[in-house]
């Protein structure tokens, strides 16, 4: 009587056995970690006024920051309705630039505007009527006089060593005043 319990517990063991290799995971494979992107593609489209579309404009994305189109930085020309898209890659995610557009304003100068003749509005170049206004990227790719005059008072916190807090309270008091004009 005890042969045959022994004999069962035994054949079933051996079944057991024989079965468990099917249920055991294979430790040693790795899912390979996704590498991230060394390219970033970036695209900014958006639109050039001032008094109007301003057709022919030469816009570029200013990647080092001083307010010069500088030869490799991404470029274009505006069409007829003052539009434009900039596409590019870097290595950097989220880059930081300005939005520059400049062109050649043949209007006369009694056709400009209070705007046109303000100081904080546009730099003007008294030799050849060239007019070049600056964007912030949080402007959706618009360019125009007041993101000009935003621009020119964040240029102005910055040279103030205001800390990035302050700069970011000031610019929110300032798009609250300027929500009335846009």
């Amino acid at each position: 009587m005890f042969k045959p319990k022994l004999l069962s517990l035994l054949i079933a063991t051996s079944l057991l056995t024989a079965c468990s290799g099917s249920d055991d995971k294979d430790d040693t494979t790795t899912t390979p970690e996704p590498t991230p992107p060394t390219e970033y593609a970036h695209k900014v489209t958006g639109q050039v006024t001032y008094i109007g579309a301003i057709a022919g404009a030469n816009v570029c994305v200013d990647l080092n920051q001083d307010l010069s189109c500088s030869e490799g930085e991404p470029s274009t020309t505006t069409d007829t309705d003052g539009k434009y898209q900039i596409d590019w890659k870097s290595e950097t995610e989220k880059p930081n630039y300005y939005l520059l557009a400049n062109w050649v304003d043949s209007a006369p100068s009694s056709a400009r505007s209070a705007l046109a003749m303000s100081s904080a509005a546009a730099n003007t170049s008294a030799t050849t009527g060239g007019m070049n206004i600056v964007a912030l990227p949080d402007h959706a790719g618009h360019i125009n006089a007041l993101t000009n005059i935003e621009f020119s008072r964040y240029r102005k916190m910055i040279e103030a060593d205001l800390t990035p807090q302050q700069v970011i309270e000031f610019r929110a008091k300032l798009k609250n005043l300027y929500a009335h004009w846009i």
